[in-house]
């Protein structure tokens, strides 16, 4: 399993996580007065004004924003050794400060309930059907959901498709047991990284990776010929969690997300790290996959969220 960072308080100013040009996602423009991107961001971070009541706020003019470290893996969240982050999580943090007129700060979080008590004012990739006490999940921005990749074009295939063929996995991972409890009829191999599961894939030893989604989508956009194949399991939508007494914050956090949404700045986050994978729906799911015996019987108690588990990708060399 790929080891994760974690890392303590940092603040940063919107622009840092994303480097495209867009007007419309309020990324810092140069002009004759500020002629560097340093000097651009530092203007417009000067010019910010706050769309909520500093009362709403762990931290005046500062949206806090908690990330779990601890279970979220690329593309949603990566640090340096030297303290840098990114990923979808940081981006879309980055983007939904700068609408509400905000400086951008993120803390590691161990669940979202404890974060939004004491610590943050969001937590990020909240599962949507997630029952977290106290807390509202505002907008969607990502999907849970464990696929198949393959050679070939993007696009669900079918269990006969599957059938009969060599799959890469980790082992031990969440995706091992999600085939497990699927009553597909396939060969597995098993490796100790995602990376290696890519590699093998390229290299035709095995005819299907499955692992998660937006792991995979990253991973499989650094090999030539590499696509999505369809997911095993119904996608769950992923966003951004809210104490639901902060009505001010909660108001205004909706409407910064739909901004967002409106002016593609979500949508240029999810090419960035994911390229083409399609928005995850039941449509995406592989069709005909039947239940084990053992799974059909078993009493479904998963609670909703997603354990990336053994599914991490590195990031390139």
């Amino acid at each position: 399993m790929t080891k994760r960072s974690t890392y303590g308080a940092i603040a940063l100013a919107f622009g840092a996580a994303i480097t495209v040009t867009l007007s419309g996602c309020n990324v810092p423009v140069l002009s004759q007065t500020t002629k560097t991107y340093d000097e651009a961001r530092a203007a417009q971070t000067a010019a910010l004004k706050p769309k909520v009541d500093g009362s709403s706020l762990k931290n005046q003019g500062y949206l806090t924003v908690g990330l779990r470290t601890a279970r979220s893996t690329i593309p949603f969240y990566l640090a340096t050794d030297a303290g840098e982050t990114s990923g979808i999580d940081v981006d879309v943090a980055s983007i939904l400060a700068s609408e509400l007129g905000l400086k951008v700060r993120f803390v590691s979080v161990a669940s979202t309930s404890k974060g939004l008590e004491s610590d943050c004012d969001i937590v990020m990739d909240t599962a949507s059907n997630s029952d977290v006490a106290g807390a509202r999940i505002v907008g969607t921005y990502a999907e849970q959901s464990t696929a198949f990749f393959h050679k070939g074009a993007s696009g669900a295939v079918s269990a006969a498709d599957l059938n009969g063929k060599t799959v890469g996995l980790q082992g031990g991972s969440v995706s091992q047991k999600a085939l497990g409890d699927s009553g597909l009829t396939m060969t597995q191999k098993t490796f100790d990284s995602l990376n290696d599961c890519f590699d093998a894939l390229a290299a035709g030893s095995v005819d299907y990776v499955l692992c998660d989604a937006y792991a995979g989508a990253y991973l499989a956009r650094m090999y030539n010929g590499l696509a999505f194949a369809g997911t095993i399991d119904v996608p769950q939508t992923a966003g951004v969690a809210v104490a639901s007494t902060n009505s001010s914050l909660l108001k205004a956090l909706g409407e910064a997300m739909g901004a967002a949404q409106m002016g593609g700045c979500l949508d240029i986050v999810r090419s960035h790290w994911i390229g083409d994978l399609p928005v995850l729906t039941a449509a995406e799911q592989v069709k005909d996959v039947p239940k084990s015996v053992s799974a059909a019987t078993a009493d479904d108690s998963s609670g909703g969220g997603l354990t990336v588990g053994g599914n991490a990708a590195a990031p390139p060399a």
